[in-house]
């Protein structure tokens, strides 16, 4: 079971990769009007997956008060997530949004009573320091004017880690889908005061792009995410989708010709050993040396 959500995080990397590759493919749309087609369409897709397969039950949902908050958190992160790159650098928003897995490992240990393990702290650690090296962090400063969009990065984080801790809790009495399916249809509805119908010009040659963003970048990548908090450690579930940052350069090479230089190598093979280390728990690894260091008494009967 934990093998299955490892994978389906890492399901979850490739597809969530995606969203860059649809957004810029969406012109004259502004981003809120697009957060909420990327909601509403990602909604559809759920529902229509699981009327297909006759599944509907699992929209059904349970623990409301909870999956209310989680779908705040959700709709929370990606509309904060948007005003940061609106008001900061894109390296700010994104080396100050992965400080969510140190915000997981805080609510984990509150509300789930979580024991924090040396490999989380050793490998968020190792992980951070390849995502810096992967991206351009000569753009990283805190300035004056770009604190607004770097408190929105901030609170980005904490509500993914938010999310994610609800989420963790909720797949005891609800399924992955069914959590999916809500998050987006709450924040469709509570983004209807905000957006700006384009017009017919604009939204049929974005239809494409649109669908993808909300099928794939958006309802396939959740669900995978929430497959994988179910059955794991809700602070290393944070960790493994930091892989997803290594998608982007691969894919620069293999598209576009572009040379992966030393320090994306470096980077990417940083990720991979701090997703490695979070699998490792050291307390059981300890102890287990130990009982292969502890002498074997034999017993004689005469």
């Amino acid at each position: 079971m934990k093998l299955r959500s490892i994978n389906a995080l890492f399901g979850y990397s490739i597809a969530i990769g995606t969203l860059g590759f649809f957004t810029r493919m969406v012109e004259g749309i502004d981003l809120l009007t697009l957060v909420f087609f990327r909601a509403i369409l990602a909604a559809l897709f759920i529902f229509g997956f699981l009327w297909i397969t006759g599944k509907t039950r699992q929209l059904i949902p349970h623990n409301i008060g909870l999956l209310l908050l989680n779908a705040i958190c959700q709709g929370g992160m990606m509309v904060t997530f948007i005003w940061a790159i609106l008001n900061t650098s894109i390296s700010n928003t994104v080396v100050i949004n992965h400080t969510a897995p140190i915000f997981a490992i805080i609510f984990s240990r509150i509300f789930l009573r979580e024991t924090i393990r040396h490999s989380t702290i050793i490998s968020i650690a190792i992980s951070f320091i390849g995502m810096l090296l992967i991206i351009d962090f000569s753009d990283f400063s805190m300035q004056s004017e770009t604190a607004f969009g770097d408190m929105m990065a901030l609170a980005s984080g904490i509500c993914f880690a938010g999310s994610m801790v609800s989420g963790k809790i909720l797949t005891r009495t609800n399924s992955s889908a069914g959590i999916t399916f809500w998050q987006m249809a709450l924040t469709t509805v509570a983004l209807l005061p905000f957006i700006q119908m384009p017009s017919a010009e604009v939204l049929i040659p974005a239809a494409l792009p649109l669908l993808g963003l909300g099928f794939i970048g958006t309802g396939l990548s959740y669900v995978l995410f929430m497959m994988g908090v179910e059955n794991l450690d809700a602070q290393v579930v944070l960790i493994v989708p930091t892989i997803g940052l290594i998608f982007p350069v691969v894919g620069a090479w293999l598209v576009y010709g572009e040379v992966m230089t030393v320090t994306s190598l470096t980077g990417s093979l940083l990720i991979l050993i701090g997703v490695f280390v979070s699998q490792i728990h050291f307390g059981a690894l300890s102890s287990g040396l130990q009982e292969e260091r502890r002498p074997v008494i034999v017993s004689k009967e005469i």
